[in-house]
């Protein structure tokens, strides 16, 4: 699965929120020609960004090359069940993305349009919130 390699300055992030406003950068393909974009906010978690590119990389095979745009770097901490509040803020459970409106979350290069499209309406299957292909 992954998730950064580096030390960060903090290790346990606080919640946060997700605007559902459609920000202005990365909304656009830079390295490919088709892109599969986010229609609605949500949070992408190690396993599913793994997942889909574990598909796009099967559909694909030798006829394309495809980019991510997106990698994991917010830890989620949880703490165990059956255990008494307080004590710190818990361990780190997953590391996670998170994903704004008409944010690029892959592109793809060297396809005709049709089956980029088809190879993008399986990878939206893993994916846990509505997509567009463009």
């Amino acid at each position: 699965m992954l998730s950064p390699k580096i030390k960060t300055n903090i290790k346990k992030y606080r919640k946060g929120r997700i605007s559902y406003h459609v920000k202005l950068r990365g909304n656009s393909c830079v390295y490919g020609i088709h892109s599969i974009q986010s229609k609605a906010q949500g949070i992408l978690t190690s396993r599913q960004i793994e997942a889909a590119r574990k598909t796009l990389k099967k559909h694909l095979k030798k006829r394309g090359r495809f980019w991510s745009n997106v990698f994991p770097n917010i830890a989620k901490t949880k703490k165990p069940e059956k255990t008494r509040m307080g004590k710190g803020k818990g361990r780190i459970h997953l590391w996670c993305f998170k994903v704004h409106p008409g944010k690029v979350i892959f592109e793809l290069g060297g396809l005709n349009i049709k089956v980029a499209n088809n190879i993008f309406k399986k990878v939206a299957y893993k994916l846990p919130f509505a997509t567009t292909s463009s």
